[in-house]
């Protein structure tokens, strides 16, 4: 097993600080099927990678079935039904669990994993979060310069530069339901609970900025350089998930059906 501590090989690092998040327990998935989407997604595993829980409702053989997956799309395995006791409750009732990679067995295409709840911090508070990129090659961003979410107005802003330095900018409004999976994310993300300096080196090269308004009007900023907190990575995804809402529905303003 490969237990030795988080594995940085990355470009830019991960700094994992779980910060306002509860340890349920722990699981163990002896062996994957090897099945080939599933096989590719668990040869992507490091020590620290993140994966998220689900509950599959259309399982019909386990009545409280909960999967572990990348993401919604490409489900990796499910935990044993002792595992499931204890997830599928939390699941049920819109909580939104993540578990932490903590060891690989590479011959037997195994794992084992902590299973985190995070706990809600202030996200009522934030007014708006302005995340922007300002020169991150090798950090996991998402295709654009700068994204800002308006938590009261329930929007997502970004810009973009073509390579002719042409501005564009999109919104996106969400619906109810859409906006109610946005909080989950948040709680997950944590942004309040960021470190205020990821800063290695003092160069400006693959750095980031965040900025978040509070409703009191106080601002917690955040910056890094070849850093960033493992929270940037959930929201990243998040924000890729928004863009491809973009593609598909065309530049400018429209809404997240």
């Amino acid at each position: 097993m490969e237990s030795s501590g988080p594995d940085h090989t990355d470009v830019c690092p991960v700094k994992y600080t779980l910060k306002h998040a509860r340890r349920l327990i722990s699981i163990c998935i002896p062996e994957i099927l090897a099945e080939p989407q599933r096989v590719a997604i668990f040869n992507q595993l490091k020590i620290g990678s993140r994966l998220i829980l689900y509950r599959d409702y259309l399982n019909r053989r386990v009545p409280s079935a909960v999967r572990i997956a990348r993401d919604s799309q490409e489900p990796l395995s499910y935990l044993s039904a002792e595992e499931a006791a204890s997830t599928a409750p939390l699941l049920e009732d819109g909580n939104y669990l993540y578990a932490v990679v903590t060891e690989i067995d590479r011959a037997n295409m195994g794992f084992k994993a902590d299973v985190y709840l995070p706990e809600q911090v202030g996200i009522g508070e934030l007014v708006r979060v302005t995340l922007k990129r300002e020169d991150s090659p090798h950090i996991p961003f998402p295709q654009a310069e700068k994204f800002t979410l308006l938590l009261r107005e329930h929007k997502l802003l970004f810009e973009e530069k073509t390579k002719h330095e042409t501005v564009f900018r999109f919104e996106l409004v969400f619906t109810p339901a859409e906006w109610q999976n946005t909080l989950k994310i948040l709680q997950v993300v944590n942004f309040l609970a960021w470190e205020e300096n990821y800063n290695e080196s003092d160069d400006d090269y693959d750095s980031w900025s965040l900025s978040a308004v509070l409703e009191n009007g106080n601002v917690f900023r955040s910056t890094g350089s070849r850093i960033y907190p493992a929270e940037l990575d959930v929201f990243r995804q998040y924000l890729d998930t928004c863009l491809e809402m973009r593609n598909k529905k065309g530049s400018g303003t429209f809404c997240v059906l």
